[in-house]
């Protein structure tokens, strides 16, 4: 059955059809597998012929029904043949071999509910809101200000205490020229907040005043 190609049966089918011609019906459907219809056919010619043959008004007439009835249904079969193949040899195309199972089509994704979403960006809103007023997110710490050279100076002075520095030691600390450290030097000494000494070296110092107990 599976030996042959779709094709080959519905050449035979219709070859057998041609039979039909010669009022011998119902054959190619006993090919197909249609028992009984296929009587039907045959016997619907085989009745026709013999009304003819019988001969007077109502034999002719009545051999007219059925050979109209008959050449209907066989011409209507010959639309039908490889509907009737297909139905008897399955969808056989190559010997030996059957087409390719359909794969069904995948179901369509669920819809998604844009009113859903959006009541969730709201909700997820709501809390970041909530958490960052909360006063849980972190005080950032101040910047503190840069010092200026004269606070910078008076440090260094505290730093050093008795022994004092010299203009070269605040050139070096700051990394600044004298021509900007020297003119904060006479300013700090002219609001009493360093002062200016000598010492056994006879170099120039600079440091804090000291008090008259010292």
């Amino acid at each position: 059955m599976g030996k042959h190609s779709v094709t080959h049966h519905k050449m035979v089918a219709y070859m057998l059809w041609f039979l039909s011609i010669f009022g011998l019906g119902g054959v190619h459907r006993f090919y197909t597998g249609h028992l009984w219809s296929g009587v039907g056919l045959l016997l619907l010619g085989l009745f026709t012929r013999s009304a003819i043959s019988a001969g007077g008004f109502g034999g002719i007439f009545l051999g007219l029904l059925l050979g109209a009835a008959f050449t209907i249904w066989s011409f209507c079969d010959l639309y039908l043949i490889p509907r009737l193949v297909q139905e008897r040899y399955g969808l056989t195309t190559i010997e030996g071999s059957k087409p390719p199972k359909r794969i069904p089509s995948p179901s369509p994704a669920p819809k998604v509910s844009l009113t859903r979403n959006i009541d969730d960006l709201i909700i997820l809103y709501r809390e970041l809101f909530e958490r960052y007023t909360s006063g849980s997110r972190p005080v950032p710490k101040p910047v503190p200000k840069p010092q200026s050279l004269s606070q910078r100076i008076v440090k260094l002075a505290r730093d050093e205490g008795q022994k004092g520095f010299s203009l070269n030691d605040a050139v070096i600390a700051f990394n600044l020229g004298p021509e900007e450290i020297r003119p904060e030097l006479e300013k700090l000494m002219d609001q009493f907040l360093i002062e200016v000494y000598n010492d056994e070296q006879g170099r120039i110092l600079y440091r804090e005043p000291q008090s008259p107990t010292g």
